[in-house]
């Protein structure tokens, strides 16, 4: 048991290596992109940061290399010297062994008998099973009980959300639901996200992947703030259509299984702000109003 779990924790450590320097380099290079071009757009920006989490993904999920055989090339040697009548060119068979050396064939005239005496074959070690854990197994251990912290606390972020979504009401047949379904049409959402209301809460936020919902505070509505209605039911329904919950699971994948990784938290941090400058960026093209000084700094459940 303890000689599988060293073996396990090698492959283990070598992917961990792999991991940290390779996405190091990752989130460095698209960070200085973002330096020198402070420009870019924001959709591409924030492109950009997908990438990386790609990346990382696919360094975590993809380590067995893909192995190509090789045909062996066609050998020949000289059975007798050069100039005598036993002179031919006999190929030579190859052995099964590793460690025996290649034994000619028999010329077809059968008068040369001379065979290459194979050479003895060393005895296999037998290696003593290890009585301790290596290091790399204990820190293969506590990688797996920190995992399992981040699960654990994703796992109540979603039984949080489960119990907001429940504690919310429909804001169904209200003048503010009305304009949602008109920018639902506009933006050609085949699975149109609910429309609800919290008393407690003071910032909109969408939830939910499968069945999106836009959550919105109770004092909000049409009558009131029209434009500023707009705007956050605007902001809220392009989280939905770019997908931004679904990539949300990635993000929470992998940041759960790298939460050693100093690094990725700037990329969390840089994927968040590009992800909401995306959104601001869209609404702006949309709705090209003053919309800066209008839009509520919203949060976004990622469950």
């Amino acid at each position: 048991m303890i000689a599988e779990w060293n073996q396990f924790s090698e492959q283990w450590a070598t992917t961990i290596v792999q991991l940290i320097w390779q996405g190091s380099i990752a989130i460095f290079l698209i960070w200085a992109i973002g330096k020198l071009w402070p420009t870019m757009p924001a959709s591409k920006r924030h492109w950009l940061w997908r990438l990386v989490y790609l990346k990382l993904f696919a360094l975590i999920i993809w380590q067995t290399p893909v192995s190509l055989a090789l045909l062996p090339s066609p050998e020949t040697v000289e059975s007798a010297p050069s100039g005598s009548r036993f002179s031919e060119k006999v190929p030579i068979a190859k052995s099964q062994n590793i460690w025996s050396a290649p034994v000619l064939a028999q010329p077809r005239n059968g008068s040369f008998q001379s065979n290459i005496s194979q050479t003895a074959q060393p005895s296999p070690t037998v290696e003593k099973a290890p009585l301790l854990p290596s290091i790399q197994s204990w820190l293969s251990l506590l990688w797996a009980l920190g995992v399992a912290a981040c699960l654990y606390r994703s796992y109540r972020a979603y039984k949080a959300t489960a119990k907001l979504r429940q504690e919310s009401e429909s804001l169904a047949g209200t003048a503010v639901h009305d304009l949602f379904v008109e920018l639902c049409h506009a933006h050609r959402l085949r699975n149109a996200p609910r429309l609800l209301s919290h008393p407690r809460f003071t910032t909109p936020l969408v939830v939910g992947c499968l069945r999106p919902c836009i959550i919105i505070p109770q004092p909000l509505n049409t009558e009131s703030f029209p434009t500023e209605t707009r705007m956050i039911l605007l902001h809220e329904l392009t989280h939905v259509s770019r997908k931004d919950l679904w990539w949300g699971w990635l993000r929470v994948a992998v940041e759960s299984i790298t939460f050693f990784h100093p690094l990725v938290r700037i990329a969390r941090h840089q994927w968040n702000l590009s992800q909401e400058m995306a959104c601001d960026e869209a609404v702006v093209t949309r709705a090209p109003v003053s919309y800066t000084h209008l839009r509520a700094h919203e949060t976004v459940l990622d469950l």
